[in-house]
This record gives C-alpha cells, structure tokens and sequence, in this order.
C-alpha cells in the first residue's frame, strides 16, 4: 500500500509530489555531500561513509593513456573503500553500462595507492573530528589492506532501480567473494518551500559469504587470506603474515596455501618437507594467527645437531621471549610450536624470527644437497638386512654415525610412514617402514 508525503508549513499539511533529478550532476553533488546516503540497512551504531574523491580518476591500465572516473570512492568507519556509481532512471544504460563500469573499476582497486587515497581524503574533509579521527597511519592501513585483497563495497546509486538491474545486484552480492554489492534508491519530493528524499536500498540483508561458500571448496590466496583475517578483527596479523611470505619467498622457500579447509593457511617448503605453517584458527572461541611448526618433524628432516630442543629454542630466541610466553603469545605441545603472529609485531623481534627461518631455510637446502632419492629402483640379491636392523641400528647411533659396516644416511618422516636410507659397503638401500623389504638404489 503507497503512502502520501506531506510538508508542514504552520499548521497547513502541503502534498509532496516526487520530482525527477534535473541532473544526474545534481544527485551526484547530494552523495558527495552526504556520503551516509550511502550506508546499507542494519549498518551497526557508529557506521559511516566518508568521500574520498568525487569523479574519481581510474587509469585503464600502464599500457594505455585512457583513464575514466568513478562517480564516487568513499570508505567507511573500518576503512572499506565504497565504489558508487550514480545513474538516473531516465538513463538507458542503467542496466548494462554501470554494471560493467563497475565491474571493471572494481576490478583494478588493488592497485590504488592507499597514500593517494589519503590525500585526496584530506583534501575533501575539512571537519577537525573527522581528521581526527580517521587520518592516523592505523586506519589508513586497513584501508591499504583492504585494497590489496580487493574487499571492497560497490553501490549502484539512483532515483529508481529498475527491477532487471536489482535482480543482477542481488546475483553479484550473493556470488563475489568479499566483495558487498548492493543498490540505494533517492527518490526527491519537493513543495514550493521544502525538499525531502527517501531512501531504499536493494539488496538490503547482507548475506555471510562464508556461509554460502562450502569449506571444501575455498582456493585460499593471498587476497582471500587477508580478507578472512580484516573481517575476522585480526587486521593486525595481515602484515606480519605478508612479511613472513615474502622472506620465506626470499631466502628459497616455496610458499603455497592450502585449498579446502575451514580456515585459511599458506606453508612454507624445503623441497617435499614442511618448515612451517601460518595458520588463522581458534582457540576458546578466540581468533588467532599463529606460526605453527610440527618439531619432530623439522628436527628428523635436519638431523645431526638439530635436536628438537635446539629447533625450539632458536624459534624463540627473540628480546620479548619471556614477556611473549608470560602473555600466551608463545607455547609449546609435544609436537608442535606456536607463535602468535602478534609476539612478531615489533622490529627486533621480526628480525631475530627471520633470522631464526633463515637458519632452518639454510640447514634445509644443505640437507637436499646431500642427494638423497627416495624412488626404490630394484631389488638386492642376496638381500640386505631387514628393516629392523636398520632401524635398531639408527636408533642407537643417529643418523651419519658409523655403525659397523652400516653407515646412516638419513630418516624422513613421510606421513604416516618413514623412509629409512642405509650404505652397505658402498651400495646405498632405502626401506619404508609399511614395506620393509630392502631395495638398492644403485
């Protein structure tokens, strides 16, 4: 059922008619000057929406001198960018050209500079609580994270939305993975004394995209990694997991995420063996970020003086280790070895823990250089001794030690098994435990 509008002048009740915007310009100049316009239904308290730059300007690419602008860039109060595209009713193109156009400035957000944003946010908010509060280097972090892993809000802005593009809204905000879409209508209503606008918005329920993306089926990468973590309130971690990336990455190690699972991660490898793991999970219902190493199975691939204790020990040799394990930013289990990724925020810590994974990093590529196969090419005859008397003998002497006529080549933990590699007079023999016959290798 419709409802009438009506201005009160004095005691008389004047009708509102709604009147069509002259000028999409003049819809425009409403939004820049009141970007909370902007804001969705059910926004929590304190939401708000703040311009950035009116018209936008959007370079096409390095290759190309076109560029083209986006109506308007906003960001909210947790420093989300807001892309606002504004057309009128009466503008065919409502349908097809504004989806593109924005699909195409969303597409390109990752490589805004969030400094240039800064500026132009300080260009176009003059009010002193406004500055006060939003232009300090922490939420202009968010913001730069947030453009990196391309979470952002896109907002089709007009007098009317027709039902063929709310239908392509309400598909988009369903189907983009961190990436809100929604659609608000500003009707006007005038008399010869007042202006009223209203405000509907379009895809109005924000729907959890965890929610409809099964686990299973999750491809983490870098962006979706630090989108999970800016939406999860763990924006602080987003940085030190990059700079543990990229040293990994430096220093040779192969860096990969894994696909599937609950909660995002990426590992880092010394050929077929995991170093360690950067993982977002919880614990009592508490988000955490932690650096996770298995310590056996680190100290079994190393070997010689790579005792788990030295493993552990060299991890955690940075100046805030006591206040970091009185704090719970560091503990241990009989397998693993966890580090909050927050006992990593200050720089001498990040530069002992660096340190500390270049160390692994080198023992790792100097135990590849030792050449060890690991393929069974053919059997002994006569046949060595079984896999028992190598691995008693392993046991006892460690690996590299001479043991009579035996020397130890190496064990490698191959979950759930192991390979255990032996010389014989010369002739090197490898064995797995589910298989204990002996093969040579040469």
């Amino acid at each position: 059922m419709g409802a009438n509008l009506y201005f009160m002048s004095g005691e008389r009740a004047i009708e509102m008619s709604e009147h069509r915007y002259d000028s999409e310009d003049i819809l425009q100049k409403i939004i820049a000057d009141n970007p909370n316009l902007m804001l969705r239904d059910g926004a929590p308290d304190g939401a708000r929406m703040m311009l950035v730059a009116r018209e936008f300007d959007v370079a096409e690419g390095d290759d190309s001198s076109n560029a083209y602008f986006l109506d308007h860039l906003l960001v909210d109060q947790s420093g989300v960018p807001v892309l606002v595209e504004v057309k009128r009713s009466t503008d065919t193109r409502a349908r097809r050209e504004v989806v593109a156009q924005m699909l195409d400035y969303a597409s390109r957000v990752s490589t805004w500079d969030a400094d240039e944003l800064r500026e132009l946010f300080r260009q176009n908010n003059d009010e002193p609580g406004t500055l006060e509060a939003y232009d300090n280097d922490e939420f202009w972090m968010q913001v730069a994270n947030c453009l990196k892993a391309e979470r952002v809000k896109m907002v089709f802005a007009a007098d009317r939305i027709p039902s063929s593009l709310k239908t392509l809204i309400e598909f988009m905000d369903r189907n983009m993975e961190g990436i809100e879409v929604y659609g608000v209508e500003l009707r006007q209503y005038k008399t010869e004394e007042a202006t009223m606008l209203t405000s509907n918005v379009v895809g109005e329920t924000p729907i959890t995209k965890a929610k409809r993306t099964p686990a299973r089926n999750v491809e983490w990468n870098a962006a979706n990694f630090s989108a999970f973590l800016l939406a999860e309130g763990r924006q602080d971690a987003i940085p030190v997991a990059d700079a543990l990336k990229s040293y990994a990455t430096s220093i040779g190690l192969v860096c990969d995420h894994r696909r599937g699972t609950k909660f995002p991660t990426f590992f880092a490898k010394a050929g077929d063996v995991r170093l360690f793991t950067v993982s977002f999970w919880r614990k009592s219902d508490r988000p955490l970020c932690t650096f996770d190493v298995c310590v056996p199975d680190v100290a079994n691939y190393l070997g010689g003086e790579w005792t788990e204790a030295v493993v552990r020990e060299i991890l955690t040799d940075m100046p805030g280790r006591a206040q970091h394990y009185a704090q719970k930013l560091i503990w241990d289990s009989p397998q693993y070895l966890y580090i909050d990724l927050r006992a990593l925020t200050e720089d001498e810590d990040m530069s002992a823990f660096k340190n500390a994974i270049r160390k692994l990093a080198e023992a790792a590529a100097e135990r590849l250089r030792e050449g060890i196969v690991y393929n069974i090419q053919q059997e002994v005859t006569p046949p060595p001794p079984e896999f028992s008397t190598f691995d008693e003998l392993h046991n006892k002497g460690g690996k590299r030690r001479p043991q009579g006529r035996f020397c130890s080549c190496g064990l490698f933990r191959i979950t759930p098994y192991h390979i255990g590699i032996l010389r014989v007079n010369g002739t090197i023999f490898a064995s797995h435990s589910k298989y204990p016959k002996i093969r040579a290798l040469n």
